[in-house]
């Protein structure tokens, strides 16, 4: 309740606080129904964070907790396409709006009904999903090869996170950011237009990024992978850069 009189759209539910890792889905359900008796009135929303474990719903439960009007927003992390297409449908015609956390799965997501993105990435080039998400339907083509693109750069988004959003937003404003807790206001520029002719927007190369991510110590086999898939030119050429 404290956290609703700040005036936030929703209250996030972290799944994994309701029910211990050994507990079923039964238990789960009953101390939801029983915290949502105590907080009556307050629009919320779910969120599978992967620790302390990581607790994903199956589609059975997803489709009790959208079906009592109180959840408006999920972030889903199940990380697998034929799940998603089972959750989505779950949510169907109630005011849950389900975002994956997947971006490799994010075109295929956004294509069986899916309503937008809640991942990692989006911390550092936030104007290329905003794209995706609303044209992914009028420009197919952009929107496949976009895929592409933000499915290999996420290699590299995920080798030292969160310093890979640190020093792409001090790239970005030129602040030197190193810290994860820092911010910059505004650090992204405005969200892309929905209008329909206009371009994927530009993404700064990463490469640049790559190199300092190296001198941070990551793995030298992702640090290989990463060189490879980048040289073999997998959507990571000037066409999104």
């Amino acid at each position: 309740r404290r956290l609703a009189d700040t005036g936030v759209a929703a209250v996030v539910l972290i799944v994994t606080q309701f029910a211990g890792e050994a507990e079923g889905e039964t238990v789960w359900q009953a101390r939801v129904e029983e915290f949502l008796g105590q907080t009556a009135g307050i629009p919320l929303g779910l969120y599978e964070c992967p620790v302390p474990y990581h607790r994903c719903l199956s589609p059975t439960a997803l489709a009790w907790a959208a079906g009592t009007g109180r959840f408006v927003w999920m972030k889903d992390t199940c990380c697998d396409l034929a799940m998603e297409r089972a959750k989505i449908l779950a949510c169907r015609g109630t005011p849950l709006c389900w975002c994956n956390a997947h971006t490799p799965s994010l075109l295929a997501s956004l294509q069986a009904g899916g309503r937008g993105f809640s991942g990692i990435a989006a911390n550092l080039y936030p104007q290329l999903f905003a794209w995706l998400c609303a044209h992914y339907q009028d420009q197919p083509d952009q929107a496949r090869r976009l895929q592409q693109f933000l499915s290999v750069a996420d290699l590299a988004v995920r080798q030292a996170y969160p310093a890979s959003g640190d020093l792409t937003a001090g790239t970005k404003t030129g602040t030197g950011v190193s810290d994860s807790r820092a911010t910059a206001p505004g650090a992204f520029g405005p969200v892309a237009s929905s209008s329909s002719s206009e371009q994927p927007p530009k993404a700064r190369s990463i490469s640049d990024t790559a190199r300092r991510l190296r001198r941070m110590g990551p793995s030298q086999a992702r640090e290989r992978q990463f060189l490879r898939n980048r040289n073999r030119g997998i959507g990571l050429d000037a066409r999104f850069f």
